[in-house]
């Protein structure tokens, strides 16, 4: 009974996404999901469905009998087992969709609009707020508008490319081979994860001092596969350093702000026992971690290790 009840809530999410099955196409998605059963056990599913959802219903084509749930029915019921966080998401997704209206893709947003009406009924989040600029000290790449194109064309084509990158801002350009894994933003700049074989290691590149990028002649294969959270666990931030345990006290007042948050994979929460909060961490003492430490002043005080407290210090 309780195989039964899994398979039939697995078909009722198949229908909710608006598409036809017939009993021979769900037969065919189960065994990867609950094993091996009988096509007679999957059509005495799909009847003990129907039995269960009005909105379920079915019609012939040629030999084979298609079910699907109904376009009103799905628009007026919200689908179940939806975490929070996922609602959220859909609501953020809403909102976003909306700055389409008006383009060459907008009829094409028609159905996954309805289909987040659904799920997501009514406005939550101000479209205003969407692109207002939170982060103090955002970079603008108006002008890095080339660059931007080629490097996004590089990770969409998995190109091999030849980057001149000015590491210092003093006129020195480094110049080598590697493919361009993925964009992500940081600290009001946005990056790219860059693959250089010559290294045999992923490296962040600020997308504002990326001087030149041009496709390389070479084919050097396929890159290795891209982890970003084990990439990350090395870092606090976008520097690369080797991991100190670190242990910080938060005074008690603030400890609320902290807890309640993630700062890297490797943190650990405790009290002591006037209210004080210990944050223990894994990370390399890189500028971007030690600028964080300073940026809270006498919030923080470095427990250890020494050479931290005396980098704070100084």
């Amino acid at each position: 009974m309780a195989d039964q009840c899994q398979r039939i809530v697995f078909f009722l999410k198949k229908f909710y996404t608006g598409r036809k099955y017939s009993s021979k196409d769900l037969y065919e998605m189960i065994p990867e999901e609950f094993g091996n059963v009988s096509l007679r056990t999957i059509q005495r599913d799909l009847l003990v469905l129907q039995d269960m959802e009005p909105g379920l219903v079915s019609e012939r084509k040629g030999r084979e009998i298609y079910y699907y749930l109904t376009k009103d029915y799905r628009s007026h019921t919200m689908p179940f087992n939806i975490s929070a966080s996922q609602l959220l998401s859909f609501y953020i997704l809403k909102a976003h969709l909306k700055t389409f209206e008006g383009t060459m893709i907008e009829e094409e947003l028609i159905s996954l609009k309805t289909q987040l009406e659904r799920i997501a009924p009514s406005d939550i989040f101000s479209l205003e707020s969407l692109f207002w600029d939170k982060n103090i000290g955002n970079y603008n790449y108006f002008h890095h508008d080339a660059i931007l194109r080629r490097v996004i064309d590089a990770i969409a084509k998995k190109k091999w490319v030849e980057v001149s990158y000015n590491t210092s801002n003093k006129g020195v350009i480094n110049k080598f081979v590697c493919s361009l894994v993925k964009l992500f933003a940081y600290a009001g700049s946005i990056y790219t994860i860059a693959y250089v074989p010559h290294h045999d290691s992923h490296i962040a590149l600020a997308l504002q001092m990326i001087e030149d990028i041009t496709e390389s002649k070479a084919d050097l294969g396929k890159t290795p596969d891209f982890d970003f959270n084990a990439w990350s666990i090395n870092r606090f931030g976008v520097f690369f350093g080797r991991p100190e345990n670190v242990l910080i006290r938060i005074k008690s007042e603030y400890a609320h702000y902290f807890i309640n948050r993630f700062w890297h994979q490797s943190q650990q929460f405790s009290y002591e026992n006037n209210g004080d909060l210990l944050l223990k961490l894994k990370v390399p003492l890189a500028k971007d971690f030690i600028s964080w430490i300073l940026s809270w002043g006498d919030v923080m005080t470095v427990i250890k290790p020494i050479e931290l407290i005396k980098e704070i210090d100084a």
